[in-house]
């Protein structure tokens, strides 16, 4: 399984959810990361009330370490499928 994380597109928010989202290709697939504004400002801020602006610059801030934990999630998976999403939990 080849994972790789694109830096085009960028993330982006989501603003109903208050996630955070990243393009990644599984197999040349492309699929989606997602993580919780809330969970990523408590792991790497200590807190957790943020805007949208808040959440890009830490995702930005802590892109690396949110890819390894991605990968961790992918490879977990037994056969990734088109489109899918991934959930990484902090």
């Amino acid at each position: 399984m080849t994972i790789q994380f694109p830096d085009r597109p960028d993330a982006w928010y989501d603003v109903v959810n208050h996630t955070i989202a990243f393009p990644v290709l599984v197999d040349d697939q492309p699929m989606s990361c997602i993580v919780t504004a809330a969970g990523l400002m408590h792991r790497f801020e200590g807190r957790t009330l943020s805007t949208p602006m808040e959440a890009r610059a830490v995702y930005e801030e802590h892109k690396d370490t949110l890819r390894r934990l991605a990968e961790v999630v992918i490879r977990g998976r037994a056969a990734p499928r088109r489109g899918e999403e991934f959930v990484i939990r902090l």
